[in-house]
């Protein structure tokens, strides 16, 4: 016997069995976690969905799932006898009645419908008028049977439900463009983390030249611009996603990567922090356009460039929390890119521009001082800066590339000096071109004598490049057209003296670089 906690409406809704725990749900959306021989619960997750209550609870895949008359899908995890949420789904239905073999059962407005629940996709759907009466549904392997009682009639309908689920030739992925890839190397697995404009991040394995969906989570209220992830130190498997976009809003993810007896790959991703401030009616719309990871000071350090020209810091706390800083002002332009480098024993974090120009901060000064100023400031292309890599050459210099909006290829070798505890960058080499693409640069990767770009224009191309009494030469050596219209960058990673590419637009393609 189990006692429910005082609540109006004191009744159970649905229950179920795992590993000598019962969770039970309620009529006012709580949840229940109780251990056989204790009558009373061990914890509750209370308003885990909305008043009008849960309608099932069950395991799936390991999991246990809970459906609400919200719309939501949570899936759940024992963590030392406690239940945690780890992952909530908004649907786009508003009455979820049970999830059975990857099938979703719901009601949404005045029709039952049917989906799939990995892809949303709708299989089936049938007026009824709506949930708010009695029905009743049975699925077997090759029939669905589904009645329900309308205005004081009994309706029967049966149908095979195979005959609904589309034969994909290829898995899906994002329905609409992809904004960013992040490569993710597990000790056994490759993971592509991506988000776009469809908001949706998603978390998929390469496998055998595919790529294997694992989980799709909708939390985002607008499009996903940038992607960063480090992993936790001294527990393998365990990364930290931090992703962001429209609506200056960020969240963070805990990742886990786990795998079976059979060495079958399954991820659990957790929302653990989610950062957004309303805006105010006279207030601009805000993007996050790029992030930076860094550690100072034994902290993890969240820097975010914003489309109105702010940089916004952050710490990452422990409990993968976010703790907003400062917001540092500096020029009314839109920040595109930003990385912090660890270079000559000084924390340098780099910020471009939609006006051309690339600036240089002391990191440290940068956290410790609001009023802090750059270092130094160079105009390196003609608009916009839309791609950008770096390599440290010896001791002081670095060597810098850009791609812009202009369609050129910049290459800045810089040097840093430290005069009387003072810090200067200066740039003692600098050379454009932009005859190799005829349309905006969208992605850019250095290596130790091999250079990668890629472009609106769907080209790849490889160069070759040296380094000559400070003078940077680069050369064509080959051009691959890729499929991928409107590339918006890529990726790589290298394995096995193979470099991966990932590139990413209205698709997704992966190149390998001998």
């Amino acid at each position: 016997m189990f006692i429910l906690p005082n609540t109006k409406e004191r009744w159970s809704t649905c229950a179920c069995y795992t590993n000598n725990h019962v969770i039970i749900g309620d009529r006012k959306g709580n949840i229940h976690n109780y251990y056989f021989g204790h009558k009373n619960p061990i914890n509750s997750l209370n308003k885990a969905h909305s008043h009008l209550g849960v309608t099932q609870l069950s395991i799936h895949n390991g999991k246990i799932v809970s459906l609400g008359k919200d719309g939501i899908l949570k899936k759940y995890k024992i963590v030392n006898s406690n239940l945690e949420c780890i992952e909530t789904t908004k649907t786009k239905f508003t009455w979820l009645a049970k999830l059975s073999n990857n099938c979703l059962y719901s009601f949404s407005g005045n029709n039952f419908m049917v989906s799939d629940c990995i892809y949303q996709r709708i299989l089936f759907e049938t007026p009824c008028g709506g949930g708010h009466r009695s029905w009743s549904f049975h699925h077997t392997e090759d029939n669905f049977i589904f009645t329900f009682i309308k205005q004081k009639k009994l309706h029967f309908i049966k149908t095979n439900l195979n005959e609904y689920i589309p034969k994909d030739i290829v898995q899906g992925y994002h329905v609409k463009e992809i904004n960013v890839i992040k490569v993710l190397c597990t000790n056994e697995h490759i993971l592509l983390i991506s988000g776009g404009e469809d908001t949706i991040l998603r978390v998929a394995a390469l496998a055998n030249d595919n790529i294997n969906l694992l989980q799709s989570l909708k939390v985002h209220l607008s499009s996903i611009r940038v992607i960063a992830y480090y992993k936790l130190p001294s527990i393998d498997n365990e990364f930290i996603i931090i992703s962001a976009g429209g609506r200056a809003q960020i969240i963070c993810w805990h990742l886990i990567v786990e795998n079976d007896a059979s060495r079958n790959i399954s991820v659990t991703c957790m929302e653990k922090c989610n950062f957004y401030e309303p805006l105010s009616e006279n207030e601009a719309e805000n993007r996050i356009m790029d992030l930076s990871l860094s550690d100072i000071n034994r902290k993890k350090i969240l820097i975010a460039g914003c489309s109105d020209g702010n940089i916004k810091l952050f710490t990452i706390t422990d409990n993968i929390k976010l703790t907003y800083m400062k917001t540092i002002f500096y020029e009314h332009t839109c920040i595109t890119k930003i990385f912090n480098i660890f270079w000559v024993n000084c924390d340098i974090l780099v910020t471009m521009g939609t006006n051309g120009f690339v600036t240089y901060w002391n990191t440290t000064a940068l956290i410790n001082n609001k009023a802090a100023k750059p270092l130094a400031k160079y105009k390196t292309h003609q608009s916009g800066i839309s791609a950008t890599s770096n390599i440290i050459l010896g001791h002081k210099q670095l060597l810098l590339i850009t791609g812009g909006d202009d369609n050129a290829v910049s290459l800045s070798l810089l040097q840093l000096n430290k005069r009387e505890g003072s810090i200067e960058i200066e740039r003692i080499f600098y050379s454009v071109n932009s005859s190799f693409h005829c349309a905006q640069i969208t992605g850019i990767y250095i290596g130790k004598h091999s250079l990668i770009t890629c472009s609106i224009d769907q080209k790849i191309i490889l160069y070759r490049w040296k380094r000559s009494n400070n003078i940077i030469e680069m050369e064509k050596i080959d051009q691959y057209v890729s499929v991928i219209a409107d590339q918006q960058g890529f990726d790589c990673i290298k394995i096995k003296d193979i470099l991966n590419l990932f590139i990413y637009g209205n698709g997704i393609e992966h190149l390998g670089v001998i």
